[in-house]
């Protein structure tokens, strides 16, 4: 029986996938074109999937050479004769165990013992391509292997030669590499002024989104339907998954598989998936840790600027211009975190942003004595009461921070609060934070405990006008999300704003037929 595979490379035989035709049909484009490209993306993006279907879709119309620098250990590019033995071999095997360029290993290894050098490597590949019938695509997954290595630099060097002087001399008809990073950002160990002869310039910009669609995810639980006869909504569990993954391969992936191993562990009789079983995956997700995880943290840890972009972003709600090539950026970019929204910088899921305010909460020296003072029984009947949360969060402002610098507290308002309430919900909740309410002055959480949904803003005292048109945009988006009754966390500090006539105030208020109960800290 198939599984949902989150580790490797994904068989159609094996696990369920997403159909990917349509992203078949654009990539075998640009190979019809004879471009040469790279296709960079974070970690279990797909990438390796990505090429072996690629292989499977073309191997009527082309060969095929598929070769890959995972484990292929150092030596293999400690000198120019020993990359070039190495990248002849790497062809012959995998020729070997491909039955549909089988035959051609006798040609690709005639006369082979004396080539030692990048020339002879050049002319060898030549004459491989006149003696094939069809054109010969070559294909090299995890190029990341060889960064900083003049070895294959100079052999991308040789590929650009042929690429420029294809219409004289025959060649690789496409070369496609993958890889976390692009190749253009592979550091050469050379002089400076040696530089300028860019081994890459010759490829094209690779423009196909390789996240998931919705109807691509839903075709992926078109294949489970079909086994397991769930008579689960298609349509409304992928709309749901995309929603929390913006489609990332692996995130979907996984959420998919946690569903189904709940419902085979038979925990639930009910084995139709909804929504709520979408958010329990999540919920379990953002308690663990993955490789993906892993990856994201060691990129906060080593780079200080980069954690400082997210916090104004993500918490101090600063609005920032995206620009693939400023440095931090672009790293961002490469591991998956950003995208680009209408010219501005954002991160690219929510799960994404969960991910990183949770290791922002672990990095604060305030959580102790947040977590130390926010003791109390906020559940009842298993549900959990906001109103009192609200309250205890109130207090704690009042006791342990209203003497505190303002500017400390206007910045690390809204930090305050998720470090209160992370340990009160961390059993069975979770919280996100919509992206599309988050800006300098206001903050909207979705907090999700059990089967219940609390729709929480924090949001900045300007004046009471101000205050009244807050209302009337909360109470917009608490219809959006189907809710009748929201929470508001108001931060007042007077910093030359109008003045309210009393500090650490509660209030009930009726709003449109909206029940929003809000406390001022």
């Amino acid at each position: 029986m198939k599984y949902f595979n989150t580790t490797g490379i994904c068989i159609p035989s094996q696990h369920y996938m997403v159909d990917v035709s349509k992203k078949m049909e654009q990539i075998e484009a640009l190979i019809h074109q004879g471009n040469y490209f790279t296709i960079n993306r974070i970690r279990q993006y797909g990438k390796t999937t990505m090429l072996s279907l690629l292989e499977e879709y073309l191997k009527e119309k082309y060969y095929v050479i598929n070769i890959s620098f995972e484990g292929v250990g150092e030596e293999y590019f400690s000198s120019e004769a020993e990359f070039v033995r190495g990248f002849i071999h790497s062809v012959e095997e995998i020729m070997e165990y491909t039955p549909e360029i089988s035959r051609l290993s006798g040609i690709w290894m005639k006369d082979t013992e004396e080539i030692t050098h990048m020339y002879g490597l050049s002319k060898h590949i030549s004459e491989f391509c006149i003696e094939c019938d069809k054109r010969v695509l070559l294909m090299i997954d995890e190029v990341d292997k060889s960064n900083d290595n003049q070895m294959f630099l100079s052999f991308l060097g040789m590929l650009r030669n042929k690429y420029l002087q294809r219409i004289k001399i025959p060649t690789f008809h496409s070369v496609i590499l993958t890889g976390v990073y692009h190749v253009k950002n592979f550091h050469l160990r050379q002089e400076e002024e040696k530089k300028y002869n860019a081994p890459w310039n010759v490829a094209a910009d690779f423009t196909v989104d390789m996240a998931f669609s919705v109807s691509e995810i839903e075709s992926m639980l078109l294949e489970y339907e079909q086994e397991h006869d769930t008579g689960m909504n298609r349509q409304s569990i992928a709309e749901e998954i995309y929603y929390y993954t913006s489609g990332h391969p692996f995130l979907v992936s996984y959420i998919s598989r946690k569903i189904d191993e709940r419902k085979q562990a038979g925990r639930e009789k009910n084995k139709s998936w909804s929504r709520q079983d979408v958010r329990y995956a999540i919920r379990d997700m953002l308690k663990g840790t993955n490789p993906l995880f892993d990856d994201l943290v060691k990129t906060l840890e080593n780079n200080k600027e980069f954690f400082r972009l997210i916090k104004d972003m993500l918490l101090n709600g600063k609005s920032i211009s995206f620009n693939a090539l400023e440095p931090v950026m672009n790293l961002g970019i490469n591991f998956g975190v950003f995208k680009d929204i209408s010219g501005r910088l954002a991160v690219s899921n929510l799960i994404f942003e969960e991910c990183l305010y949770n290791y922002m909460i672990a990095k604060q020296v305030v959580q102790g004595a947040i977590i130390k003072n926010n003791q109390g029984n906020f559940v009842e009947n298993g549900h959990l009461n906001m109103k009192k949360i609200l309250n205890k969060f109130q207090e704690l402002m009042k006791e342990e921070y209203r003497n505190e610098d303002k500017e400390f507290l206007e910045r690390h308002g809204r930090l305050l609060f998720l470090c209160f309430i992370k340990p009160v919900i961390n059993k069975i909740g979770y919280y996100i934070v919509e992206p599309s309410t988050r800006d300098d002055n206001r903050m909207n959480l979705v907090i999700f405990y059990g089967e219940d949904k609390f729709i929480v803003e924090l949001k900045l005292w300007y004046n009471r006008k101000y205050n009244e048109k807050r209302l009337e945009a909360f109470a917009d988006f608490m219809n959006s999300r189907h809710q009748k009754k929201g929470y508001l966390i108001t931060f007042y500090f007077y910093n030359g704003r109008e003045k309210m006539h009393e500090d650490y105030t509660q209030e009930l208020h009726q709003y449109k037929g909206k029940e929003i109960y809000e406390v001022v800290v």
